[in-house]
């Protein structure tokens, strides 16, 4: 009895608390008795330990009181209409990371550019400024019991930053985190009801799935940052909870889009302020001014101090008694800008095409020496050039009046303003034609593009023991992803489906979940091209018929059903899928292609007439070959309405000879490794691969040995027409990274139309061969705001160089090495090959490091990287990294196609190991020299290693 006195006691006291957090829910985000998460002692505006509430509040008043600078982008957010409630403050419940539930307040900033999560109402929040302090605040946490994570490896997020939110989810369970708290060993522990919370603070509480389940529609996640976090909310409000969906959404593009006449240095500026000003005065000073010049990644030369003296003794004119007051007022954002743009390290560009004497550049001189002359853009005229000038000059650096001819009618550049300019998206590596979207080349029919794919979406890890998500299928989608792998499995409870990887260690997700997952991204994005769903089916055949009726009636309309002459035609194209999610699986054997029908997509067991080891049964595979038969002979085995909403129908390999007599939806699923068997066996296979993929599809996927979810190089499948090349999206390798850049063409829609020697009828090996060897000079010139790694706030300052990487297929003529001896066999991959076939090369070269400078790094009297390209589908790799004295870290990356990489001066845009340019890593660039040389007259050996210069090495 006394035990239950207790227990209604507190939950009676956590009612009735006003920051709505109880002492164990209150654990997970920071100390007890201290619901902001660090202790009193060390916050700011400490007023003593007496007083907690009025402690809280002007603690809280403290750390959102600081105005934001004044930028191009404030101005645009500012103007937005957003309702007046979001500003006052919603009430909101917050998902913590070990599953429980805890009350909080969501209010957003006057000047739109930041989200509060709080646990009470922001006092004054209808006063503030329309430039509101923008920051992303994390606090460690206690070792979480269920992650087994340590608190250095896990944060919680109080305070959000526009610029880091890289996706708003609502209505459906997407997260690792909502999965947590709903998951059966969970379920007893006792929270609040969300229900039961808004009808007046009643005392029942109910178990933390049952709440996920029943208002999952109350759900909203925001994915932040470099390392994908989640702010997982639950907001009961129908109305608050649009409003602050659509208010989230209509930020997020009006940033993005303003966000482009401001220069990087001020972006990065804006986005530390908050946590470099540490008095919130909205000024800089001294001591400040160390921390922006560590956090930026800048080391500073001499005495600061001194400096620091020098520079607000040139800014400010007056007499002494005024400057001693400006020395300790400190610096203004426009002043703090202008100090750190004084410490940028010159590139040297502006020397080598305008003269070391030159200040002013005019438009009709740049239009002729760099816009003709360097970058090879002859069709740019002179308005072109004006037009550049006009948006220079509105980064707001370009007030100075050299920068105007006398009758104003003239503009003009000055050294600063072309650096903008080298390092903006209007001078990207990548050609923007590329880039953009392209609809008259989405009429083709499937088998004619490359598809964005997956392998094993569900895993967050390795292939024995990780953890299945359901936000890995989120993550796969958001990263451009258009087929997705789910292995689908009977469960343990009654007719439940299960999605793991089969025979493993690893966790289960439930598959109603996903394609709850799959249904809310086509809702969200109605105009998507199609999503692709791979069904590895284990199931029985009544789960068979639930996964149809699950489809079905999650789907609804936006599920693709074939008619049964599609069947037989040549595939739809991705215009007439927009919007539809298809099914690739299993349907029941033809009549007359019994013999060739398999089970299971990925069961390596299936005939192989290239395996040493089926020509000549052992008893071990003989043993798997009676199981199948007995599997065949004991009748259906692939449920009929399941198999009438299958579009592509997965079958084994035996010949090309068969495979080109099949219908268009048949298609194959294929081990990496099968690629070497085919092609090392019959020198015609070649071609009748790319004759094959002309109609049909062809899926590779890893080899079952790549247990550590590593990547194999997808160019070689790229090469012989191969459309869905699957890759483990959890590991972020080179091989993912190449996938990213090669598939960011056609507005990252997922689909890239194959080059015409691919789609063509008249097909032949020597279609696949450029016109000749080309060499590719690439010189990394300097860079620019590059961030620390996993865009940490903390650590020392980098000390980057860059690896610059080709990855290449080799592939011989035919016509000079005879008959038999063309074979498309990865020496790389497979070591028993022999140069005389078709290898992938992957060619290396390394910069020098620089020591102590991300913010602008400069490599001077840098060797020209070398490179012989050999193939159209050629990927160039850029890959940052900080020198450690144990292992170097990556800092950023990004891979450009060859066919897509202009020529020039150009930047190249850095991404983290999502693929986002989310929050420091939106102003990270590199400026790199590239040149092309023409093919060279005299006849190339290519059987030869490719030719690399002093500071390159071949891997």
């Amino acid at each position: 009895a006394r035990s239950r006195t207790r227990v209604a006691a507190t939950i009676s006291s956590d009612l009735l608390s006003p920051t709505g957090s109880t002492s164990s829910m209150g654990k997970e985000e920071g100390t007890a008795g201290d619901p902001l998460g660090t202790d009193l002692r060390y916050s700011r505006g400490h007023r003593g330990s007496s007083g907690r509430r009025s402690s809280q509040s002007e603690r809280l008043r403290e750390l959102t009181r600081t105005a934001t600078p004044a930028t191009p982008v404030g101005r645009a957010l500012e103007s937005l209409p957003v309702d007046p409630r979001l500003h006052e403050g919603i009430k909101a419940y917050k998902v913590c990371s070990n599953g429980a539930i805890v009350e909080r307040l969501v209010t957003l900033g006057r000047g739109n550019f930041i989200v509060f999560v709080t646990p009470q109402r922001v006092p004054g929040a209808k006063h503030y400024t329309a430039s509101t302090r923008l920051k992303v605040i994390r606090q460690r946490v206690r070792k979480n019991p269920i992650m087994g994570k340590s608190s250095e490896e896990h944060h919680t997020p109080r305070y959000l930053d526009v610029a880091d939110i890289t996706d708003v989810q609502s209505g459906f369970i997407g997260t690792h985190k909502l999965e947590l708290c709903k998951s059966k060993y969970l379920g007893k522990r006792r929270l609040l009801s969300i229900t039961s919370l808004t009808r007046g603070w009643s005392r029942v509480t109910v178990a933390a799935d049952h709440v996920i389940e029943r208002d999952r529609v109350a759900i909203v996640s925001i994915v932040y940052g470099a390392k994908r976090d989640t702010l997982d909310l639950l907001i009961p409000d129908d109305v608050e909870r649009k409003l602050f969906v659509d208010a989230l959404l209509l930020i997020r593009e009006a940033y993005h889009d303003a966000k482009e006449t401001v220069s990087s240095e001020e972006l990065l500026l804006r986005y530390i302020w908050y946590e470099v000003d540490m008095n919130n005065n909205g000024r800089i000073d001294r001591r400040e001014l160390k921390k922006v010049m560590k956090r930026i990644n800048i080391s500073h030369k001499g005495s600061l101090k001194t400096d620091y003296r020098a520079f607000v003794q040139n800014e400010c004119m007056e007499s002494r008694r005024e400057l001693a007051k400006a020395y300790h007022r400190g610096l203004d954002y426009r002043g703090c800008l202008s100090f750190i743009r004084l410490h940028k390290s010159r590139s040297g560009v502006w020397d080598i095409l305008f003269g070391k004497n030159t200040e002013q550049v005019t438009a009709d001189i740049f239009l002729e020496k760099f816009l003709h002359g360097k970058q090879h853009e002859y069709s740019a005229t002179l308005l072109d050039a004006n037009v550049i000038f006009a948006q220079l000059h509105g980064t707001g650096m370009g007030n100075s009046p050299r920068n105007k001819e006398k009758d104003g009618s003239r503009l003009s550049i000055d050294r600063s303003l072309f650096d903008i300019f080298l390092h903006s998206a209007a001078n990207d590596a990548y050609d923007p034609a590329s880039l953009e979207f392209d609809k008259d080349t989405m009429n083709y029919s499937l088998s004619e593009y490359f598809i964005n794919s997956s392998h094993n979406t569900y895993l967050m890890g390795d292939q024995l023991k990780s953890t299945s998500s359901v936000e890995m299928y989120m993550a796969a989608l958001q990263r451009g992803c258009k087929c997705l792998e789910i292995d689908c499995w009977d469960g343990d409870i009654g007719d439940e489906i299960i999605v793991y990887h089969g025979y493993s260690l690893t966790s289960r997700v439930a598959f109603d979940e996903v394609i709850d997952c799959v249904r809310q991204y086509v809702n969200n994005h109605p105009t998507t091209y199609p999503i692709i769903l791979s069904l590895e089916n284990h199931c029985s055949l009544p789960r068979q018929q639930k996964m149809a009726v699950l489809l079905k009636s999650k789907l609804g309309d936006r599920l693709y059903i074939p008619k049964s002459s599609d069947l037989w035609s040549d595939l739809p194209s991705p215009c007439e899928l927009k919007g539809l999610v298809v099914i690739k699986g299993k349907r029941p054997p033809e009549p007359d292609n019994t013999d060739i029908v398999s089970k299971h997509d990925e069961d390596e067991s299936v005939y192989d007439p290239y395996d040493e080891a089926l020509r000549d049964p052992s008893p071990s595979t003989s043993c798997v070959a009676e199981q199948k038969k007995a599997e065949k002979s004991s009748g259906e085995t692939i449920n009929h309405e399941l198999a009438q909403i299958t579009l592509f129908h997965g079958c084994a390999f035996q010949s090309f000879e068969k495979s080109l007599s099949l219908s268009p939806s048949h298609m194959h699923s294929l081990n990496e490794a099968a690629i070497g068997k085919i092609l090392s066996k019959a020198p015609s296979n070649a071609e009748l691969w790319v004759e094959y993929n002309r109609r049909h599809i062809t899926r590779i996927y890893p080899s079952g040995s790549r247990v550590d979810s590593s990547n194999y190089s997808p160019l070689l499948p790229w090469t012989l027409g191969c459309q869905m090349v699957s890759l483990n999206f959890q590991t972020a390798d080179s091989p993912l990274i190449v996938n990213d850049g090669f598939f960011q063409r056609n507005g990252g829609c997922g689909y890239i139309l194959k080059p015409k020697s691919l789609r063509g009828k008249d097909l032949s090996t020597s279609a696949l061969l450029p016109n000749g060897p080309q060499t590719l000079r690439v010189r990394v010139v300097s860079g620019s705001c590059l961030p620390k790694p996993n865009g940490e706030s903390d650590g020392e300052i980098i000390d980057p160089y860059v690896r610059v990487r080709l990855h290449d297929v080799v592939i011989p003529d035919i016509k000079k090495n005879g008959k038999g001896s063309n074979r498309f066999l990865s020496s790389s991959v497979y070591p028993r090959g022999n140069h005389h076939c078709a290898r992938q090369v992957t060619t290396l070269h390394t910069t020098r490091c620089v020591l102590d400078n991300g913010f602008s790094p400069v490599w001077r009297q840098n060797s020209w990287a070398e490179f012989r390209v050999h193939n159209d589908m050629a990927v160039l790799q850029f890959c940052v990294r900080d020198k450690d004295y144990g292992n170097d870290e990556s800092v950023a990356e990004a891979a450009i196609p060859v066919s897509c990489l202009r020529s020039g001066y150009r930047c190249v845009r850095l991404f983290d190991k999502h693929n986002t340019r989310s929050g420091p890593f939106d102003m990270a660039t590199l400026l790199i020299e590239v040149e092309y040389l023409r093919p060279s007259l005299v006849e190339v050996d290519t059987n030869a290693p490719a030719r690399i210069d002093a500071n390159s090495l071949v891997e």
